[in-house]
């Protein structure tokens, strides 16, 4: 209502002068001309639009703070929901496990509950098997309510390449700072993306291997991100010029529990930032390998199909 607001500031300056001038006639006797009143009409008019440019500036200055602010608040949202994203893959993993320890005990019980010999142990075997499937009904109750929460969330379940990009790329801009180190970071989106991806998919994958790249870099380096897409599948590649993974030890990187990250105190990291990323492609029809370069570094390829990654028509 900016234009309203000038249009009542301007008649109120005019009354005022008006009065003024009125005023200054009768104790002054001084006449009032065309030029003053048209001086006064300029005048008024001046500082009404000086005083809305500076409220609409306010307004602007406003309005993009709070743009800001939402965009974080979205980006912090986003790898909440993504961190959650990967932990439900964890849960449906161990779920599956679960199930078929469950099975494997009953099956034993009933093996061993036919031999006369057996039957304290079996007695046992199926209190064992009691508890493991207790375990698996609290897990299953626990991946339900964090699959209605992701899905409840649904703040944009999907968004363009270069958004996702970008997105990424200030994360880990900020992990590196944080850890005080020195990183540039390069990307390259290349080739047919005609439909938007899977947040929470695409963060996992990404956000996992990137932040192993920003870790393993001592001090200062450089990181690249490629997105390569065609009609039926995208290329992802993360380079870094870090000390790189020896040849003898690319075999055994992706398994559970591998690591080669320890805090001040000597304590491993959980090593399940790689394992999860082999499970969540292969769970998504694609593959993924760590290739040879020719300088220092390490170099990870993902091939997915893209079905998997857009929304479903």
């Amino acid at each position: 209502r900016s234009i309203f607001i000038g249009i009542i500031g301007l008649m109120i300056e005019l009354v005022a002068d008006f009065v003024e001038l009125f005023v200054q006639f009768l104790v002054f006797d001084t006449t009032m001309t065309l030029s003053k009143l048209s001086d006064m009409f300029l005048i008024a008019f001046a500082h009404s639009f000086v005083v809305i440019s500076f409220f609409n500036m306010m307004k602007l200055y406003e309005a993009q703070s709070r743009e800001k602010q939402i965009m974080k608040q979205n980006e912090h949202m986003m790898m909440v929901i993504s961190n959650l994203y990967e932990e439900t893959v964890h849960l449906k993993k161990t779920l599956k496990h679960t199930e078929h320890i469950t099975q494997e005990s009953y099956r034993l019980y009933r093996l061993l509950h036919e031999h006369e010999a057996g039957k304290k142990v079996s007695q046992e075997l199926l209190k064992l098997a009691g508890e493991i499937h207790e375990v698996k009904k609290d897990n299953q109750r626990i991946y339900a309510g964090l699959s209605k929460l992701i899905s409840k969330e649904n703040m944009q379940d999907y968004m363009k390449a270069e958004e996702l990009v970008q997105i990424v790329l200030r994360i880990q801009e900020k992990y590196a700072l944080s850890l005080g180190k020195n990183i540039s970071f390069i990307s390259d989106i290349r080739g047919i993306h005609l439909h938007d991806y899977h947040v929470f998919i695409f963060l996992s994958l990404i956000n996992n291997l990137m932040a192993n790249a920003v870790e393993a870099i001592k001090d200062n380096g450089m990181i690249s991100l490629v997105l390569k897409g065609s009609h039926d599948k995208i290329e992802i590649r993360i380079e870094d010029d870090g000390p790189g993974i020896p040849e003898k030890m690319r075999e055994i990187v992706f398994d559970p529990g591998y690591t080669s990250k320890f805090d001040a105190y000597g304590t491993p990291s959980t090593g399940i930032g790689l394992s999860y990323v082999k499970e969540l492609v292969k769970e998504l029809g694609g593959t993924i390998k760590i290739e040879q370069r020719e300088t220092k570094g390490t170099a990870f390829q993902l091939l997915l199909p893209i079905q998997n990654l857009i929304q479903r028509g």
